[in-house]
């Protein structure tokens, strides 16, 4: 079942079925929670055991986040949710699980891909961005087709997209979706005409030219990537 939470007005869906790790009693665990995920980067997700209610959060260095949920301090400075709830039911009484690590060098986009979905649901007033999408599994979806491309070489191919995040991420090593080492896709354009290579559509950023060119014998699918409810296609020339 996906559970959606709210963050700053974006909800974001996770799928609980998807579980890096999962401590089921966080006093006992303590020392190896915090070993476990000493200097890494993801999204935790803190379960009242009996009534099932949830908290997420996620972090650069989970450790020294999880470290200071076991501060009794800190606890009671923070004051919030499920600080208090911690300091109520203690440690005991919650399950801890590790949703997903992630990239030190996507934590950022991460962050980015939130504000982008909650921007366009804003402008287009249709809801994609805070309910029907999840932000990572769009992360997913974008870095699926950038992996596509890569194997097709196709760094120096004219590529069409209506997506402005996407070409960022193909074009900027500061996108964390390529390496510093990898080389960059170098034609890309909104335009999609004769001298297209490749074109490139996603629900993200929705793009009116998707049917049309899914319907145009001219073209072929040669890529789908999906994600939850994400998904992302790549299309090409057909060969006549």
């Amino acid at each position: 079942m996906d559970n959606k939470h709210s963050a700053f007005g974006i909800r974001i869906i996770i799928d609980q079925n998807v579980s890096a790790i999962i401590y089921n009693n966080t006093d006992t665990s303590k020392s190896q929670i915090l070993k476990d995920n000493f200097d890494r980067t993801g999204i935790y997700q803190w379960t009242h055991i009996e009534s099932g209610k949830i908290y997420i959060g996620s972090a650069v260095d989970l450790s020294i986040r999880l470290k200071y949920y076991y501060s009794t301090a800190a606890l009671k400075r923070e004051d919030n949710i499920i600080c208090r709830a911690i300091l109520r039911y203690t440690h005991s009484a919650f399950s801890l699980a590790i949703l997903e690590y992630i990239n030190i060098r996507l934590y950022i986009p991460v962050c980015g891909m939130l504000i982008l979905l909650s921007i366009h649901s804003f402008r287009s007033n249709n809801n994609i961005g805070d309910i029907g999408l999840g932000s990572y599994n769009a992360l997913k979806v974008q870095k699926g087709v950038i992996d596509f491309l890569t194997n097709e070489e196709a760094q120096n191919k004219q590529i069409s997209t209506g997506s402005f995040q996407q070409k960022v991420n193909m074009q900027n090593a500061a996108s964390g979706f390529i390496s510093n080492t990898q080389e960059s896709f170098h034609n890309i354009q909104w335009e999609i005409d004769s001298l297209s290579d490749y074109v490139i559509f996603d629900n993200i950023e929705p793009d009116s030219r998707y049917e049309t060119i899914k319907n145009d014998s001219h073209y072929t699918m040669v890529y789908q990537i999906k994600k939850g409810n994400v998904w992302g296609a790549v299309f090409t020339k057909a060969l006549h």
